[in-house]
């Protein structure tokens, strides 16, 4: 069980990395010290900091080829946090652990609401929805789709390891943003982001909780409805994108058919190819 987040930074990286650093290491230590004094088993417990962050984090691909035995032998999932900031709750990553990480959100309480970090994500789905209804009726937090994203690489873990990755973080209240830029130092943060620290301690409880759970279940619990669901979905998305897109160049190759026949000078008779004449 992996718990990852990369400490290099673009300039200071106060947001970016170090908010979700630090729940890296808050949670992780005090998770395997409170375990190991109660006897828990928590063999399945490791962490990971990576570096160059854009160029790909610890577990770029050429890192994941180096220890793909033994990640294939032994990897149950990948954590990942990155900056982290004021607002709502949002995870990113393969769908198996959907069940899971909602299961987890349910269980910490948002600082600010007094209520679960589940709940205020899923007001805000309602709140966000075009149709309320379909808001109101999706219950569990879909992990978004993160493809290759600079966030965890799911490049390197789920796709050709088949290896279960998440990222998660707080945001969408801060008061600016000052991402990959000088600006982005203590003073900044405690002004604009989390002023008081309160979402980097509900990040590190989400974090730590989703870990632990993991690490230390009889039954690692991995729930794949919700992944044949996604892909379920995401099957029929391509099917309309396709059908979408055929009609779109049907339309457009008889518009210009219309505009090529409308331009042509009836007069003007267009000649046949030049014939080729052979040398005497």
């Amino acid at each position: 069980m992996i718990r990852g987040n990369h400490y290099d930074a673009w300039v200071n990286g106060a947001d970016d990395p170090i908010s979700g650093m630090v729940a890296v290491w808050k949670k992780l230590a005090c998770s395997a010290s409170c375990t190991s004094k109660d006897g828990i088993r928590n063999g399945r417990l490791s962490s990971a900091r990576g570096t160059a962050k854009s160029l790909g984090c610890w577990a770029r691909p050429n890192g994941s080829k180096t220890h793909r035995d033994e990640l294939q032998k032994h990897a149950v999932a990948y954590i990942n946090s990155d900056s982290n900031g004021r607002g709502f709750f949002h995870a990113g990553g393969s769908h198996d652990l959907q069940r899971l990480i909602n299961d987890v959100a349910g269980d910490i309480q948002d600082p600010e609401k007094n209520i679960s970090v589940q709940q205020r994500a899923r007001l805000q789905r309602i709140a966000n929805a075009h149709n309320s209804k379909t808001g109101r009726d999706q219950k569990e937090q879909r992990p978004a789709n993160r493809g290759a994203g600079r966030r965890f690489r799911l490049c390197a873990f789920h796709r050709p390891r088949g290896i279960s990755a998440l990222n998660l973080g707080y945001g969408g209240e801060n008061d600016g943003d000052s991402y990959h830029s000088i600006y982005d130092d203590l003073s900044w943060y405690t002004k604009f982001m989390d002023t008081d620290f309160s979402y980097g301690r509900a990040l590190a409880q989400t974090g730590g909780t989703a870990v632990m759970r993991l690490a230390d279940a009889d039954l690692i619990p991995y729930e794949y409805n919700a992944e044949a669901e996604t892909i379920g979905r995401y099957v029929k998305e391509l099917e309309k994108l396709l059908k979408d897109k055929q009609e779109e160049i049907t339309e457009r190759n008889l518009e210009l058919k219309k505009a090529c026949s409308r331009r042509r000078d009836p007069r003007n008779r267009l000649f046949s190819p030049a014939k080729t004449f052979r040398r005497s």
